[in-house]
C-alpha cells in the first residue's frame, strides 16, 4: 500500500488506497517490470513479469497457486485471473501519470486445457482518454493457445489525500 496518502477514486466517488506507484514516465523496462512483479496480485497468483514496454507485456505462471483441475490443467478461474492481472497491468503502461484502472468487461475464449507451464502475452489494442482495449493470448507448455482474451479498462485518476 501507499505509504503518501495516495488513493484511487472508485465509480461511486470513494477512495481506496493505491497498492503500488507505478514507474509513470520511466522508459526503463526493467523498473516496469519489477513493478509489475511487486504487486500483490501477481504474486498471490505467481505470475511473474518477463517483459513489459508501452502496449505489451508477457509473463510466465509456471505452475498453479491452486489445486489443478482432474486432468492436471489449470483450473479456469485462475487463468481469468491471471488475463485480469495481465490487463490492468499493460493497461498501466499507456495511461497518463497518476492514472490506474478498472476493469469494465472481461471475454474469454477457452479453446483447450491449459497445461503449465503458460505464458501470457497482453497487448493493447486500442487505447482513448475514457476506454482501454485489450487482447490476451494464453499458450500452454507446447506453446499451443489455450485462452484467448479481450477486455476493456477503464481509466481511473490516483488522488492524494
Amino acid at each position: 500500500m501507499s505509504t503518501d496518502g495516495r488513493t484511487v477514486v472508485d465509480s461511486k466517488g470513494g477512495e481506496l488506497p493505491l497498492e503500488s506507484d507505478a514507474p509513470y514516465g520511466c522508459e526503463d523496462n526493467e523498473a516496469w517490470r519489477a513493478w509489475a512483479n511487486s504487486l500483490t496480485a501477481s504474486k498471490e497468483l505467481g505470475m511473474v513479469c518477463r517483459h513489459i514496454d508501452s502496449g505489451t507485456a508477457r509473463f510466465a505462471l509456471p505452475d498453479s497457486k491452486m489445486a489443478v483441475n482432474p486432468n492436471g490443467a489449470s483450473h479456469g478461474g485462475l487463468v481469468a485471473a491471471a488475463i485480469d492481472q495481465a490487463m490492468g497491468i499493460v493497461s498501466v503502461t499507456v495511461m497518463p501519470d497518476l492514472m490506474v484502472c478498472v476493469t469494465s468487461t472481461l471475454n474469454l475464449q477457452y479453446r483447450l486445457p491449459s497445461y503449465f507451464p503458460l505464458s501470457i502475452e497482453a497487448r493493447v489494442a486500442r487505447s482513448g482518454r475514457a476506454l482501454i482495449f485489450v487482447d490476451v493470448e494464453v499458450r500452454d507448455c507446447e506453446q499451443n493457445i489455450c485462452v484467448r482474451g479481450q477486455g476493456t479498462m477503464v481509466p481511473r485518476r490516483v488522488v492524494t489525500t
